[in-house]
């Protein structure tokens, strides 16, 4: 089930989507060790995808275990 939190000073309720395996890029940027810039390049380039929820854009456990196996740690475009 999911869980409506709120801040102290903001009015908005936020969805913790962890309990179903969906992380927001600040958290998937977090549990990689990597930026949030970095989360944004990684999609914009087709090596991270997103899941899209009602609330927004998501990244999923699996997603996030199949990104650090394939591309954490490779800098740079590949040699050819």
């Amino acid at each position: 089930m999911l869980t409506v939190t709120t801040k102290d000073n903001d009015s908005r309720p936020r969805m913790d989507f962890r309990s179903i395996g969906l992380y927001s890029y600040a958290d998937a940027a977090s549990i990689l060790g990597i930026s949030t810039s970095a989360i944004y390049t990684a999609i914009s380039r087709g090596r991270l995808t997103p899941t899209l929820t009602s609330l927004g854009r998501a990244i999923s456990e699996s997603e996030i275990a199949r990104y650090r196996q394939e591309n954490l740690g490779r800098i740079g475009n590949p040699t050819k």
